[in-house]
């Protein structure tokens, strides 16, 4: 469920850097396109560049180089390219694949020896481009994208890593446009950016219930009947839980006291 925060009534206003490449797909300054997105994957410790009609680009040290990994757009290769090929949002799931949203849907990398191939998990078949990716620290994966008279779903999530997505829109006016995803590590809330492509009035929303666990937040699970001394028990916490663990057994005794996620497989 998600509640409304501000409003704002504007007009967009982009300063857009330009960038230029040469035939071997390497930047340098003053690039010639559109430069939409941008991203660092906290799993590879590298940055991501979305582009406009170019397709995304990967540097590994640290922006000073990059090289082209996806199909550019469609038209420039139809055979392989992405529709419209704008690549304004990206996120990264739990084992470091790349995600990111175009006028296509959404595409989700998987590594291919020296570079990657994509697969379009989440088909968009109308024109709306794919606008806000976002993810929290769960691993919980968000989508926007541009107005469709199709689709009204505003927020789409994934708790797969972006194998599938459904609705995540309860309490959010129906055909809004989500831009911008962020949460909120205090309150462990996610805020949207929401607008109205139609009169590029936007707005502020936030989930009314937090989104991931904090640092002291309790996790616990009981299991009626009990499990047997032989039973293995297997938890996904997100990386950045840390505290104490333990397994009780039905006489009350601790069996098993562990300081953080990487020793749960302990006996």
């Amino acid at each position: 469920m998600w509640r409304i925060l501000g409003a704002c009534s504007c007009q967009r206003c982009v300063d857009l850097h330009r960038w230029r490449t040469d035939y071997n797909q390497r930047f340098h300054c003053h690039l010639k396109w559109g430069v939409y997105g941008l991203g660092f994957n906290p799993v590879t410790q590298d940055l991501w560049l979305g582009t406009e009609q170019h397709g995304i680009f990967r540097s590994t040290d640290n922006g000073f180089s990059w090289t082209r990994q996806s199909p550019p757009a469609t038209s420039f290769d139809p055979a392989h390219g992405i529709r419209d090929g704008n690549i304004y949002g990206m996120t990264f799931d739990r084992n470091g694949n790349v995600l990111f949203g175009s006028q296509g849907g959404i595409r989700k990398s998987s590594k291919t020896g020296s570079g990657y191939t994509w697969t379009n998990v989440l088909t968009n078949h109308n024109t709306a481009d794919g606008k806000g990716l976002g993810r929290d620290a769960n691993g919980n994966l968000y989508y926007g994208h541009n107005h469709d008279p199709n689709d009204p779903t505003v927020v789409y999530r994934s708790t797969d890593d972006g194998n599938t997505w459904s609705a995540f829109d309860s309490g959010l006016p129906p055909s809004l446009e989500a831009h911008r995803f962020v949460v909120n590590t205090t309150d462990r809330k996610l805020y949207a950016v929401i607008e109205d492509g139609s009169s590029n009035n936007g707005w502020l929303y936030c989930t009314t219930n937090p989104v991931q666990m904090g640092a002291s937040s309790p996790v616990s699970q009981e299991h009626d009947p009990p499990l047997s001394t032989r039973a293995k028990v297997v938890y996904h916490l997100p990386n950045q839980i840390r505290g104490a663990f333990h397994v009780i057994l039905a006489s009350g005794q601790t069996s098993c006291r562990c300081s953080n996620p990487e020793n749960l497989s302990q006996p």
